[in-house]
């Protein structure tokens, strides 16, 4: 009986030891700010398979869109790229009033919750002007940044703690989706 407690200590504390060694040789959030990763090192193999699956559902769109503008007559040619204008409008409206209520996103391109965050606006370019890349502008983050962890949303300097929504920013700024 006592050779199996023995075992089980020995055992606790080898998991335990595992456990610290991996806790310790993590990075400290600003060592993680301030690393550089070469484009080859972004993509995980989850990710690549997102990549793939996204450029698969691009060339079904194409195939989609080709086919329906077989369809299309002269007249609704010219006023579909008028709609697809004032779609194009909206959030570029909605992301410039935020920007002039003072909301400015910080986050890191290699960051999932960042891509989620960014996608949710119609993806990094839809809010170029209010998200500040923290691998090209290290030291603007480490001077503005409050939390230290990407993403992060400040309006007017303070940081937003609510839900990561457009919805829920359109909330707390008054900006109109």
């Amino acid at each position: 009986m006592k050779d199996v407690i023995i075992i089980i200590i020995i055992v606790l504390l080898i998991v335990g030891w595992i456990g610290w060694l991996q806790f310790s040789a993590r990075p400290e959030p600003e060592e993680i700010l301030s690393q550089e990763i070469a484009p080859e090192e972004i993509l995980s193999p989850e990710s690549e398979e997102d990549a793939e699956n996204k450029e698969d559902t691009e060339e079904m769109e194409e195939e989609t869109t080709k086919d329906k503008t077989k369809d299309i007559t002269d007249e609704e040619k010219t006023t579909e790229p008028e709609k697809e204008t004032e779609a194009e409008k909206e959030p570029e409206t909605f992301v410039q009033c935020l920007a002039n209520e003072g909301v400015v996103i910080y986050g890191m391109r290699t960051c999932p919750a960042c891509r989620q965050l960014a996608d949710s606006f119609g993806g990094y370019d839809a809010i170029s002007l209010i998200y500040v890349e923290c691998s090209q502008e290290q030291e603007r983050c480490r001077n503005e940044m409050k939390t230290n962890y990407v993403p992060e949303i400040q309006i007017i300097g303070e940081l937003f703690e609510g839900r990561r929504t457009p919805q829920d920013l359109s909330s707390a700024t008054g900006c109109a989706l």
